[in-house]
């Protein structure tokens, strides 16, 4: 990683060992070290989870406001509740169950027996174990903070509920249009399903007028599926027993309605890149696969086997079963696909986040710079100074140190980090040298201008006062002025 004080290149610590100068990450820079490396995995996702947090964690986890961009990672708790509030529901669980069915009343008046109704409620509180801890993982690790609990209530509440109404007439309309008779399979439920979670998610953003990122993205679909999930649950509960309940329960860590539709909206937030919904967004192709993916594994995971051909019928095979439920070879298949995209999209998110963090410390830095009491050894009156014109720090200035390269690119280890799609990932580098400033092209795809002119890979041209760099194109823009 690079210092932000004096990006000098150093290794991952508390301090920096060039400048001395303290370097916060809430705990988090092997995590960061990890993500920067490429190597994240599980293990770094859940390393919190089983240790013990002092009391006050819980509170400030449910109570976090936005965090600045450049303070995301210091703020930021690794998942630890969700374990916590899994083991909750489901003693829970386990306790309503058992009373419903052994806790019986007998009315001396009437002379009969009934059933406590806590049969109602143990379905009610059973259909939230899976969903609601699940949601509450993809929750803490948005390190945004955008969404606060309540909106997570109210998008699993309300949201869910829209959701199942909306799909109501797409099951007509597919009826309609796919020629469907009265009987057909389960596997039809995803083409209007997925539509309905997905639209009321689309919704959500726009009402709202948010800017989304990857992981908003993903809270917002997880709260939305699991909102639908447990409404569906408790019905079937309802109409075929506790049984039910417990099945869904079992099946769902294998496949179930978060893991459909979470990774789509996660991809979406990986294309729109902290920008408002457009058109384009859309058209992205992992927003295309991840729906090809998760409409195709909720039909998978909905086949029977007689509306399956002979040669599918292996994908109805048991392959596990731990008491009652039976675990079915499309179940295992659907898992570990939808898994394995939901943990891509949660790593690329991270990414995502981290290179947001870096362009907000780079902001405050940039200002630190910019001001009149900076270092001595910049404050001469031929400091040459970056203007953004246009991009990612428009209206920002920075001067340029002596003897340290300041470089540009979309990766997160560069001095400037850029969001344009047209900046590569090292894109180029400014340096002050004994004979002015000087800037290198470092091979970039889309190129660098000055004044217009596409510039030589690999060579140091000259920048004078009035001098216009573009970046890749005209979406990123400095101009050199002098201090």
């Amino acid at each position: 990683m690079k210092c932000p004080y004096c990006f000098r290149e150093i290794p991952f610590s508390t301090v920096c060992p060039a400048c001395g100068r303290a370097l916060h990450f809430g705990g988090n820079t092997q995590f960061l070290a990890e993500v920067q490396q490429g190597r994240l995995g599980v293990k770094d996702i859940f390393a919190q989870t089983l240790k013990r947090h002092p009391k006050g964690d819980a509170f400030r986890s449910l109570t976090r406001r936005p965090a600045l961009t450049a303070e995301m990672l210091e703020t930021w708790q690794r998942p630890w509740m969700f374990l916590r509030l899994f083991v909750m529901l489901l003693i829970a669980t386990v306790l309503l169950t058992f009373a419903a069915e052994t806790m019986v009343y007998i009315s001396p008046k009437l002379k009969m027996e009934f059933n406590f109704p806590l049969s109602v409620i143990a379905n009610i509180v059973g259909s939230t174990v899976i969903p609601w801890t699940m949601v509450l993982f993809i929750w803490e690790m948005d390190m945004y903070g955008n969404l606060s609990i309540f909106d997570l209530l109210g998008l699993l509440l309300v949201g869910g509920l829209l959701s199942i109404a909306i799909a109501s007439p797409f099951f007509r309309l597919m009826e309609y249009v796919f020629s469907l008779g009265e009987e057909y399979s389960k596997s039809w439920a995803a083409v209007a399903e997925e539509p309905a979670k997905i639209l009321i998610c689309i919704l959500f953003i726009l009402l709202s007028r948010r800017r989304l990122n990857a992981l908003d993205g993903l809270v917002i679909g997880a709260a939305v599926a699991s909102g639908f999930a447990f409404i569906e649950t408790t019905q079937y509960g309802y109409v075929h027993g506790l049984n039910t309940m417990e099945a869904r329960n079992f099946w769902t860590l294998f496949s179930n309605h978060l893991l459909f539709t979470t990774p789509v909206l996660g991809a979406l937030g990986l294309a729109a890149n902290g920008e408002k919904l457009k058109l384009r967004h859309f058209l992205n192709w992992r927003v295309i696969l991840c729906l090809a993916l998760g409409m195709g594994c909720h039909a998978l995971n909905n086949a029977s086997k007689e509306y399956l051909p002979i040669s599918y019928w292996f994908l109805t095979v048991t392959i596990l079963t731990i008491g009652d439920y039976p675990l079915f070879m499309s179940q295992l298949i659907v898992a570990v696909v939808e898994w394995t995209a939901l943990l891509l999209v949660l790593r690329g998110g991270i990414r995502q986040a981290l290179a947001a963090s870096e362009r907000g410390k780079t902001m405050a830095y940039m200002e630190h710079y910019g001001k009149i009491d900076a270092p001595k050894v910049s404050d001469t009156p031929d400091t040459p100074m970056l203007c953004g014109q246009a991009g990612s720090f428009s209206g920002q200035k920075l001067r340029v140190p002596r003897n340290k390269p300041i470089s540009m690119g979309r990766e997160a280890s560069c001095q400037l980090v850029l969001a344009s799609k047209q900046v590569s990932r090292k894109h180029c580098e400014v340096r002050l040298t004994a004979d002015g400033l000087v800037i290198r092209d470092l091979n970039s795809a889309n190129g660098t201008k000055v004044n217009g002119t596409r510039i030589p890979p690999q060579q140091d041209v000259p920048l004078k006062r009035g001098d216009r760099v573009e970046i890749g194109s005209k979406d990123e823009c400095f101009v050199i002025q002098r201090y």
